[in-house]
């Protein structure tokens, strides 16, 4: 028979040929993690005066004076009636003078006394009164409308493009085949 320590050097080397057939390969793969964390953003909300220009256009009712259908002060008015009543009374300038003169002569003679305005009436005067339609522009402030103010949750669902890596193990036997065993074990470590 074969002594002890013979048999002992025959199992170490049994041993030794078992682990030199064994052989570890690290397989190395990117791994990710989501995680959420609550920001806070501040928001400056105002309110200022701003000045603006508005332009209203109103129309406006006012009494005037009329001779004989013509308008009194209006350009061509007062020299019209005066020139009419030159025709009538006879009396005027001479043929060569303009009309502005003889209207000029016309009002110089009217600067003479005041007679009564009605016959058997002592006023010399009357007095109308004109009426018209006057604008009042009145400035106050007032409430022109509301701005609300809300705050909300809103939940979003985002998706991140994400890029990972990772060594594929694939077992080529001697017949042609192939077999991929990483899928496998990452798979089961998961």
């Amino acid at each position: 028979m074969s002594s002890p320590s013979h048999m002992d050097s025959k199992i170490n080397e049994e041993k030794q040929k078992k682990t030199t057939d064994v052989q570890v390969v690290p397989v190395v793969a990117n791994r990710y993690s989501v995680s959420k964390k609550i920001t806070t953003q501040n928001f400056k909300i105002e309110k200022r005066w701003v000045t603006g220009t508005a332009k209203i256009e109103v129309p406006m009712k006012y009494e005037e004076i009329y001779v004989n259908g013509k308008k009194l002060g209006s350009k061509g008015g007062l020299e019209s009636i005066l020139s009419s009543m030159k025709g009538k009374n006879g009396a005027g300038g001479k043929k060569g003078e303009s009309n502005e003169r003889v209207v000029r002569k016309k009002k110089e003679s009217l600067k003479g006394e005041l007679a009564p305005l009605f016959e058997g009436s002592s006023n010399t005067q009357e007095i109308l009164p004109l009426f018209g339609e006057e604008i009042l522009i009145r400035k106050r402030i007032r409430q022109v409308g509301e701005a609300v103010i809300t705050k909300r949750k809103v939940t979003e669902n985002i998706k991140i493009p994400l890029s990972t890596r990772r060594e594929k193990v694939i077992i080529r036997y001697p017949d042609g085949t192939e077999t991929d065993i990483t899928s496998r074990n990452t798979s089961s470590a998961s």
